[in-house]
């Protein structure tokens, strides 16, 4: 009965995702993680660099929270049902 806790979670994906995908699977993510006893983002800046590429794009809480994909307050969701069409039965 102990409650889990999720640590070093991020945006980064095996293929090409979409500005509107990844802003789904921040909130996707957050939501499952608040389910156990806490979650930290994985980092929370990047440095930007042309050796990094568009790492921060998926690996920085702060360009995340400027690209939209991230809400300013972490309690916070974009929207709150972004997985009831996967979890309901019909």
């Amino acid at each position: 009965d102990t409650p889990l806790w999720f640590g070093e979670w991020g945006l980064p994906t095996q293929f090409d995702a979409t500005d509107a995908f990844l802003y789904m699977w921040a909130d996707a993510q957050k939501l499952a993680y608040t389910q156990g006893a806490g979650w930290i983002f994985w980092n929370f800046k990047v440095e930007q660099s042309e050796l990094a590429g568009n790492l921060s794009r998926q690996w920085s809480y702060i360009e995340g929270v400027k690209l939209g994909y991230l809400t300013q307050n972490p309690a916070d969701y974009h929207n709150a049902s972004v997985c009831a069409p996967y979890i309901e039965s019909s």
